[in-house]
């Protein structure tokens, strides 16, 4: 993984810009993205309380709409592999917290037995049949809304990342763990599956730039057509 370079993230591949009126994507011209420890703009306590009572009212709301989804997904997890429904993970948090992570597992149980910690990849031959449809469809992501509701994550902010990986690679930690890592975030909804890391790490510092709830909500808008037409992540 490279460290992050000072060319500006002002479109993702293919052109596409993250548009967003209070976001200046000339990084180079008013110097924001230009490392991984820069430090973020201090958000008030009125704003920090907007987002995490936004994150409860809409995470209790989204677990109650998606329940039969996660069940009907957890029974063909069961019923087409070995292993649990529900996959573990220690992943770092907000100012080096180490949580448990939940998803759907999507990949064949002991995954990681012979090769040890190594990034997912759009083709993993690890990923089950069940597991591809449940990455493609972001339903093995859904699990992680109790994550939000115990506040170790926010529904918007930058992918949490395994302790692992975050002591291997510099460009992971510094101001990408000074918030709360989300479900979906700026890098998500800007480039495609495997857009390169520190590409998606100079996104996430862009967001946590310029953090807001108006910001999450454009975020979680944008998310919706991610999803739907199989893109990012």
């Amino acid at each position: 993984m490279e460290a992050v370079p000072d060319a500006s993230p002002a479109a993702a591949p293919g052109g596409r810009a993250a548009e967003h009126p209070r976001i200046d994507h000339r990084a180079d011209a008013v110097g924001t993205v230009h490392s991984s420890r820069s430090l973020p703009r201090p958000v008030s306590r009125g704003r920090e309380f907007s987002i995490r009572a936004f994150d409860i009212v809409t995470s209790m709301a989204m677990l109650l709409a998606t329940w039969p989804i996660v069940m009907m997904a957890a029974l063909l997890i069961k019923l087409t592999s070995r292993g649990p429904a529900i996959y573990r993970q220690p992943r770092m948090g907000r100012h080096h917290k180490v949580f448990t992570l939940y998803k759907l597992r999507t990949m064949t149980d002991g995954a990681e037995r012979d090769t040890g910690p190594v990034w997912a990849s759009a083709q993993d031959s690890r990923i089950t049949p069940v597991g591809r449809i449940l990455r493609s469809t972001r339903i093995d992501e859904l699990p992680q809304l109790f994550n939000v509701l115990r506040g170790d994550m926010s529904l918007v902010g930058p992918r949490p990342e395994r302790p692992c990986f975050v002591a291997r690679f510099e460009v992971l930690q510094g101001t990408r763990l000074a918030v709360k890592p989300g479900i979906t975030g700026l890098a998500q909804i800007c480039g495609p599956y495997d857009l390169r890391p520190d590409r998606k790490v100079r996104y996430d510092i862009l967001y946590i730039q310029n953090r807001s709830l108006r910001l999450n909500l454009y975020v979680l808008f944008q998310t919706i057509p991610v999803v739907f037409l199989r893109k990012g992540w």
